[in-house]
C-alpha cells in the first residue's frame, strides 16, 4: 500500500517537486525547462573582427583545420548574427540545445566553459562537434551569451 501511494505520489510530481526533493530529473531535450522563461541580464559576445572576443576560437579552429590538411576558416557577420540568435534562444530556454533552424550549415553549441580554449577542447572531445570544425565549411560565426556558447558554420 505504501508503495502505491509513493508511486502514485511521484506520478503527480512536477519536476520542480522532484528537484526540490533532491532528485535528478532528465528534461525531454525538445521542453524548456523551468526557468525557460527567466530573463536575468546575461553578458553577449559577439566576433566582429577576429581581434576581441572569439579571436582564440578562431585561431584554434584553423590550426585544427591546418592539422587536417583543411583551408581556413574565416569570419561571416551574417553568421554571427545567427550564432548570437542561436546563443540567445539558449540563454532564454537555459537550456543547451539547438533549438534554431539551420539552413545549408552546421552548429556547434556548449554550456559552462570558462574560456574560448575550453569550449574548443570540449568541441574537439566530441565526434560530432569535431566534424563540424574540419567539415566542409569555409565560414564561421561565433557568440556567447552568458555560459551558452555557439559557433555555425557554412
Amino acid at each position: 500500500m505504501r508503495l502505491t501511494i509513493l508511486v502514485f505520489a511521484l506520478a503527480l510530481a512536477t519536476p520542480l517537486d522532484l528537484q526540490a526533493a533532491g532528485r535528478r530529473t532528465r528534461w525531454r531535450y525538445s521542453e524548456p525547462s523551468p526557468s525557460a522563461y527567466v530573463y536575468p541580464a546575461l553578458p553577449t559576445e559577439t566576433v566582429t573582427d577576429g581581434n576581441g572576443f572569439g579571436a582564440e576560437l578562431l585561431a584554434l579552429h584553423n590550426a585544427e583545420r591546418a592539422r587536417a590538411g583543411l583551408t581556413p576558416l574565416e569570419l561571416d557577420s551574417g553568421l554571427v548574427s545567427e550564432a548570437q540568435a542561436a546563443a540567445m534562444e539558449q540563454a532564454r530556454r537555459g537550456q543547451l540545445g539547438h533549438w534554431l533552424p539551420i539552413f545549408g550549415g552546421s552548429e556547434n553549441a556548449a554550456c559552462g566553459q570558462c574560456s574560448e580554449r575550453e569550449a574548443h577542447a570540449d568541441w574537439m572531445a566530441s565526434s560530432g562537434h569535431r566534424r563540424n570544425v574540419l567539415g566542409p565549411w569555409s565560414r564561421v560565426g561565433f557568440a556567447r551569451v552568458g555560459s551558452f556558447w555557439t559557433a555555425r558554420y557554412r
